[in-house]
């Protein structure tokens, strides 16, 4: 006698279990598992555009030049903390501080390159090539930010727009701060937009020290760091996640390694010193004849020294700089830079400041 037959149990079971790791996890379109098409969620032709984009500007655009200016600071500084030489003043320009304790730069790009610069001896096209891979991971972080946010399409576009922006090409080829301050800033907002959602220990952790990290990679990031982490932590305390304990470790992550930096500074400087004390000179620089209608209009320039004379010989900053002479003294670098804060008042006659 024939009629309708159950299919077995275990085959059941097996087409249950088959359609259960089929189906994407609960949630909005941008939790679902990534194709085999997808980096970590992102498309991969934005990440295979800017990596073709970045590396053809290096070995077309750059090619053959020298690094110049910061690039000599970091890329020297890098290869001397593989030799043990501990955040000293690297063979650059400014020959009077030269084997001395720095902080004219935060310590994170220097960092962050030292290993590609210890294995090359500081080679220009190795610094500029780990550059590249940075700012691909610049475009990854971009498109998975949007993912998180909007979804799928939105990941597509932002990460499509990044690859393509010349400001970031440029920067991406060249051996800077703003690279690797990028990878870290990215990285901490993400990171940030998770704990807002399901804070834990492990991502209060993550993010205290990421947001430490944006500290010591650009000064300018004391200010924009803090603000990350308090959007974090108040918009988990609106959900009813969060906790004292959660946040009392966020905020003391986050103080870790900065604090470091800081009690270093006060060690070996003078005059208080915190993420940097390039403050002194980036004033000066700016501030001069040179770059208000000179050749050098809206950039800086070590040309604006030529108006100080610190050390009151006759001789002013700059020819003492470039000759074989110091115009400093016993003054260290933070001294330096507070003189120089001290005296921007009379770099240009009826300026403001």
């Amino acid at each position: 006698m024939t009629g309708d037959k159950s299919p077995p149990t275990d085959a059941v079971g097996s087409d249950e279990a088959n359609s259960l790791d089929a189906s994407p996890p609960t949630g909005p379109a941008r939790a679902k598992r990534p194709s085999s098409r997808t980096v970590w969620g992102v498309a991969r032709w934005p990440l295979e555009t800017a990596f073709v984009l970045r590396l053809a500007f290096v070995l077309v655009a750059k090619r053959g030049d020298p690094l110049a200016g910061d690039e000599l600071f970091y890329s020297n500084q890098a290869f001397e903390l593989t030799r043990g030489k501990w955040y000293l003043w690297p063979n650059t320009l400014l020959q009077s501080f030269v084997g001395h304790p720095t902080a004219a730069h935060p310590p994170l790009t220097s960092t962050m390159l030292a290993p590609v610069a210890g294995l090359t001896g500081a080679a220009p096209l190795a610094l500029r090539l780990a550059m590249v891979l940075l700012g691909v991971v610049v475009v990854l972080l971009i498109g998975r930010l949007a993912l998180e946010i909007a979804g799928p399409r939105a990941s597509t576009a932002a990460a499509g727009l990044a690859a393509v922006a010349a400001p970031l090409v440029l920067s991406d080829g060249s051996v800077m701060s703003e690279t690797p301050s990028i990878v870290v800033l990215l990285g901490a907002t993400l990171v940030a937009l998770r704990f807002r959602r399901d804070p834990s220990v492990r991502l209060a952790v993550a993010l205290g020290a990421l947001v430490g990290l944006m500290m010591l990679g650009r000064s300018e990031f004391v200010i924009l760091a803090p603000i990350v982490m308090a959007v974090a932590i108040l918009g988990a305390w609106r959900a009813g996640r969060a906790t004292i304990a959660l946040s009392a470790l966020t905020v003391g992550a986050a103080l870790v390694l900065p604090g470091a930096w800081v009690f270093r500074n006060a060690a070996v400087f003078a005059e208080p010193t915190f993420t940097s004390s390039q403050d002194g000179f980036t004033l000066i620089g700016s501030y001069c004849d040179d770059v208000w209608d000179g050749p050098g209009v809206g950039l800086w320039t070590l040309g604006c020294l030529r108006e100080f004379d610190l050390d009151n010989d006759g001789t002013d900053d700059l020819t003492e700089l470039l000759g074989d002479t110091d115009p400093y003294g016993a003054l260290d670098e933070s001294q330096v830079a507070a003189a120089y804060r001290e005296q921007r008042g009379g770099v240009r006659q009826g300026s403001p400041w």
